[in-house]
């Protein structure tokens, strides 16, 4: 039997999955390209349909679609949050890229997260927004203090992070 009739993949066998992530095809309007992969191990959706390229023999352009165009949108973000040090920590790199991502209810299903890539969003981390614990506030939109504490209210307990350990405000 091959993987695919076995459901056997590559992140669907990981010890690591948290660390990994599994990038689908989305077209220019952002629904899932035709050709991508979807389902429950598909974290995210990155431009993938109709990607302009160089040709290493004659450096004519090509136009090319799949999700191996995809993935490297998202590896340019994570690299970028590395080199801004966001942290070192693959985890920490994916649930920022995700928890940054646009959710769109026409992905829900087709993605583990219902979400597209959008690296400006997620590359602004020290550009985030918060709600005020006062009854009724506005959001405060602006740039975070990198050394500046915030304290959450989770499930009864308090949690305290600096700003570059917090995924998504």
């Amino acid at each position: 039997n091959f993987p695919e009739a076995l459901g056997l993949f590559p992140p669907s066998l990981a010890r690591n999955r948290d660390k990994l992530i599994v990038v689908g095809a989305h077209n220019w309007n952002g629904a899932l390209a035709s050709f991508s992969n979807r389902g429950p191990l598909v974290d995210i959706l990155a431009p993938g349909c109709a990607i302009g390229i160089r040709t290493s023999e004659t450096g004519t352009r090509r136009i090319l679609s799949g999700t191996s165009f995809a993935a490297p949108f998202v590896s340019y973000t994570a690299a970028t949050l590395r080199s801004l040090w966001f942290s070192d920590d693959p985890a920490v790199l994916k649930n920022r890229i995700i928890g940054a991502g646009r959710f769109d209810p026409r992905l829900v299903g087709v993605t583990r997260f219902g979400v597209r890539l959008d690296a400006p969003r997620a590359i602004r981390y020290r550009e985030d927004s918060y709600t005020p614990k006062e009854h009724n506030s506005e959001p405060v939109f602006g740039q975070v203090d990198p050394n500046q504490n915030f304290v959450c209210q989770l499930n009864g307990g308090t949690k305290s992070s600096l700003a570059q350990g917090i995924i998504k405000i």
